[in-house]
């Protein structure tokens, strides 16, 4: 059942420490002041205890609020994973097999102490052979192997105890799967430049706000990144900072472009990835964690959005079931969603509001109407309380939503509704020929394997792109006529 003793002991070094915290229900042992906390508290005491894998599992878990509860996400979400650095002689050895190369043949200067070090990687400065300064960030050696070893320790956690019925409401497989499709990705950094290197375009034109390092491809690779180095006040040191509401505007605004605009945003904004240099300029850095929504997903999440800022409730419902999100009880839902909105609408006590408590209810209800809320909403969900959280902490008074309401009627509303409506209902249809198209090919391809069409292909017959190509005409030429 076990690879190795080591494997064997690190397993009941984990069980132990689930009881240890009371992360099991139940179980009545090992009862002692630790159980004074919250059980959101305690899972976040358990995972940082834990080391590198179960921390980077407790900020994912702080992003899916609909299976481990707000209380539990709420405590994952300031999670820190700030490690012990490795020794810069394993830093000089992985560079130099990642590019063939010594030290001094990619680098005029690299300081020996990074700057950070976290679970999975720590960030040094460097200065290139063309005189440029760096951030290379270095993947910690052995993480992969570590990783792996974990995740199928966490493998055997959640069979176990979906076996016995522990901690059921969890569903701890599914996460876990969830889990080890996300380290793949942020294991291999390449990943994380191509993340960074998209939303630096996107956000090109919004630069001198909000900026995104530039990538330094030539010294990238599967386990180190290279960016450009800036300077710059962590954005958690609010009294060392100037135009605060400034910011705390450029934020929402930023995230705002990310999100309704663009569809592809930064999901991890917690104050230590963010800094402000002296233009009162908003850099942010890690991509190692990104979520992205379709076109689709970006017009009804803006529909919802709008329908909540103009208190038309049935445009919100009417948006939520066009997407698929609810069954067809339709006033019942507008008029939950008028339930939630109506009291903070206009609310000018902004302390007294709060989008996470927002957020919370409107999950309620979604759970209410038997709604399935997609993991990339969730994730959407996470970051809006991070940047509200930071916001606040700028400018206690700040609010969110009305900054979100002159972004939306700015860049959405003056678009005009209906003609925003005619794109996305033309994007469907387009995205549907082509699944058309994609069926008939596969159809003709069973037809042509029994030999019924190569005999009409000898006898002058229409070839399979050509009949395709027929249909979609004949599709397209019904839409014009009839629409």
């Amino acid at each position: 059942m076990f690879s190795s003793i080591s494997g064997l002991a690190r397993l009941c070094k984990i069980g132990a420490t689930l009881l240890r915290y009371g992360i099991i229900p139940n179980a009545g042992i090992f009862s002692n002041r630790k159980h004074k906390k919250n059980y959101g508290e305690r899972v976040h005491l358990c995972l940082r205890s834990l080391g590198p894998t179960f921390i980077k599992f407790g900020q994912f878990l702080a992003s899916r609020a609909d299976i481990v509860g707000e209380e539990v996400a709420g405590n994952l979400l300031t999670l820190c994973d700030k490690l012990t650095p490795f020794p810069y002689s394993q830093v000089v050895s992985i560079i130099e097999s990642q590019f063939h190369k010594k030290m001094d043949e990619i680098f005029l200067e690299f300081d020996e102490e990074p700057v950070a070090a976290a679970s999975i990687a720590q960030v040094h400065r460097a200065r290139t052979l063309d005189g440029e300064l760096k951030a290379v960030k270095v993947l910690r050696p052995g993480i992969e192997a570590s990783f792996r070893a974990d995740i199928a320790l966490m493998r055997k956690i959640a069979d176990i105890s979906s076996a016995l019925g522990i901690l059921g409401r969890f569903k701890l497989p599914q996460l876990v799967e969830m889990f080890s499709d996300i380290c793949k990705l942020e294991l291999d950094l390449r990943f994380e430049a191509a993340s960074a290197d998209e939303l630096r375009e996107n956000l090109r034109a919004e630069s001198s706000d909000f900026y995104v390092p530039k990538v330094d491809w030539k010294h990238t690779s599967r386990r180190v990144l290279t960016l450009q180095w800036v300077e710059g006040t962590p954005i958690y040191r609010v009294d060392e900072l100037q135009n605060k509401e400034l910011l705390a505007k450029n934020l929402i605004i930023a995230f705002c472009n990310q999100v309704y605009r663009d569809g592809f945003f930064h999901a991890d904004m917690h104050p230590g990835n963010l800094m402000v240099d002296a233009n009162s300029r908003i850099i942010v850095v890690d991509f190692g964690i990104m979520g992205r929504l379709d076109e689709e997903t970006c017009f009804y999440i803006t529909e919802i959005l709008v329908g909540f800022i103009n208190r038309d409730y049935r445009r919100v419902a009417a948006a939520h079931f066009d997407a698929g999100y609810v069954p067809e009880r339709f006033d019942q839902f507008a008029t939950a969603c008028r339930s939630i909105w109506e009291p903070i609408a206009d609310v000018d006590d902004t302390k007294n509001f709060s989008t996470a408590s927002l957020l919370a209810q409107l999950f309620k209800i979604t759970a209410d109407f038997d709604m399935c809320v997609q993991p990339k909403l969730l994730l959407l969900q996470k970051s809006m309380v991070l940047v509200e959280g930071i916001c606040r902490q700028l400018v206690p008074e700040m609010n969110f939503w009305k900054i979100a309401e002159l972004w939306v009627k700015d860049h959405y509303e003056n678009i005009g509704y209906v003609e925003r409506l005619k794109q996305c209902k033309a994007y469907r249809s387009m995205m549907n020929i082509g699944s058309l198209v994609a069926k008939i090919d596969r159809s003709l391809d069973i037809v042509i394997s029994h030999g019924q069409a190569a005999n009409a292909r000898k006898s002058g017959g229409i070839t399979k792109s050509t009949f395709c190509l027929t249909l979609v005409i004949a599709f397209l030429t019904l839409i014009i006529l009839f629409k």
